[in-house]
């Protein structure tokens, strides 16, 4: 069969990208690049699989998210500091324990210089951002590297002007001296640690091979030590927006290859010749004579209408003129194919605008009804999303880059290979099995995108009260106070 077709493992079948990564195992470092569902974790596993099995006695490590890619990390920072070539602190790894420590740093800074707005955050995001600055290799005592690095894309998070940077600075130097004090390390301080002294990893705590999944939910700083830690191969895989930043590219190192998947989809399991005979088969005995599978051609089941499978039956009679099932009615059912061109051009905008006119062009297609009902919550969601990041610019700067390169995109891609499916008679059974993921990727899409309408207007409300007390600050001082606290 050659490359450019297919190879078939167990009941699977891999296309030509993940065969290049496949026929790389072992040999080559590689980043394996897709979006959602292109099989990027199950090529990573057949990795793993055929170079533990080429030679068990090599250590292979396979690390399928964040958390177990900080504890290999804390094993390896660990094992230098029973050797003595490092100090080791107590890894700090509770998320519970974490907002603590923030919450009495933001304490500690409040009773230094006063009351800030940033004292009003929530642990956790001032949680991502440390880690956000620890990632980019930055210490306590680095506030000019601070101050100068790119946040254009962070800053759609955490909105900071010059001297907010100052003040959140202050607080992550406070963040910093807390732990110190109680003589603890959060898991970057052990990759950036190991970052700044690459020396001290010695051969024996190296790995030979190291797979790591889903390398998007690391910061820079643990991708970029990942090359010290291995003595042969590495393989990250990671989803389209990342690998935009071509600094994922130096920080993993040089002579490393890249492997696009494109395919929107994992292997899916092929039929067997036993189960394509008992198709047959069942054919067969139904008997059913070629002047009644023309008669069935020409009907369509309303009762069914309803359930979301009634583009379903036009496809499989072809779509050719249909006679209800009364038997009263005949008419000709037409559906608009979709313009992949205009379709393509909005999906590349980028914005909430053109992927609005992209989920309209979608509806006018056969989708079912459960995806059609999806896409007319998204639309109108969508547009308040827009309205609410145009009234609320001054105040709070949402993030939607995940939303713009990547969650909207993705789903409107599924929605379009899933057309190209309908438009080539694939059997019920797997045009089910696609909607019912599909629509389910929908659902999700719209509570993220209900979630960031909250947080915009969440930080508006913040905004509010900060400006009702200031107002009630400047009136008490020129004497206007309530009657009841009046000398």
């Amino acid at each position: 069969m050659g490359l450019e077709k297919c190879f078939k493992t167990e009941k699977k079948i891999m296309n030509a990208e993940q065969m290049l990564c496949l026929i790389n195992a072992g040999k080559k470092s590689l980043i394996i690049e897709g979006g959602k569902k292109t099989g990027k974790s199950t090529v990573l596993k057949e990795m793993y699989s055929r170079v533990l099995a080429e030679d068990s006695s090599e250590k292979i490590v396979i690390l399928k998210d964040s958390v177990d890619y900080i504890n290999f990390i804390n094993d390896v920072y660990s094992t230098l500091a029973d050797d003595g070539v490092v100090h080791h602190n107590k890894c700090l790894l509770s998320k519970k324990e974490r907002e603590k420590i923030i919450d009495e740093a933001l304490k500690r800074h409040k009773d230094k210089f006063g009351r800030h707005r940033f004292h009003n955050i929530d642990a956790e995001l001032w949680m991502d951002e440390f880690d956000w600055i620890k990632g980019s290799n930055i210490c306590k005592d680095e506030i000019d590297s601070f101050l100068n690095i790119d946040r254009s894309v962070r800053d759609k998070k955490l909105n900071m002007n010059v001297a907010d940077r100052v003040i959140a600075f202050q607080i992550f130097s406070y963040y910093e001296n807390t732990l110190e004090d109680k003589g603890y390390m959060d898991p970057l301080d052990q990759a950036v640690y190991l970052y700044r002294h690459k020396d001290i990893i010695k051969d024996s705590v190296k790995i030979d091979h190291i797979f790591v999944d889903d390398a998007h939910n690391l910061q820079m700083v643990q991708i970029s030590i990942l090359k010290q830690l291995y003595s042969k191969t590495g393989v990250i895989t990671v989803n389209d927006a990342l690998l935009e930043n071509k600094n994922v590219l130096k920080c993993f190192g040089d002579g490393i290859d890249t492997v696009k998947l494109v395919t929107n989809m994992e292997p899916t399991p092929i039929d067997t010749v036993e189960e394509v005979q008992k198709d047959v088969s069942k054919n067969k005995a139904t008997g059913i004579t070629k002047r009644a599978e023309e008669r069935r051609k020409y009907t369509i089941d309303t009762s069914k209408a309803r359930s979301g499978s009634l583009f379903r039956q036009l496809q499989e009679k072809e779509g050719t003129r249909i006679r209800l099932r009364d038997g009263i009615n005949v008419e000709d059912i037409e559906t608009s194919k979709l313009d992949k061109e205009k379709f393509n051009e909005l999906v590349e905008t980028k914005t909430l605008e053109s992927f609005i006119e992209a989920c309209k062009m979608l509806r006018l297609c056969r989708i079912s009804r459960s995806m059609d009902d999806q896409y007319k919550i998204l639309i109108t969601r969508m547009k308040v999303l827009q309205d609410s990041i145009d009234k609320y610019k001054d105040v709070y700067e949402a993030d939607i880059y995940e939303f713009c390169e990547y969650y909207v995109p993705e789903s409107l891609r599924l929605t379009e290979k899933y057309l190209e499916h309908v438009d080539a008679g694939l059997r019920w059974k797997i045009l089910h099995d696609n909607e019912v993921e599909i629509v389910s990727a929908l659902e999700g899409l719209v509570v993220a995108v209900n979630d960031k309408i909250e947080e915009i207007y969440r930080f508006a409300s913040i905004n509010l009260e900060a400006k009702a007390r200031a107002l009630e600050s400047v009136m008490s001082q020129d004497g206007y106070v309530k009657p009841e606290y009046r000398m």
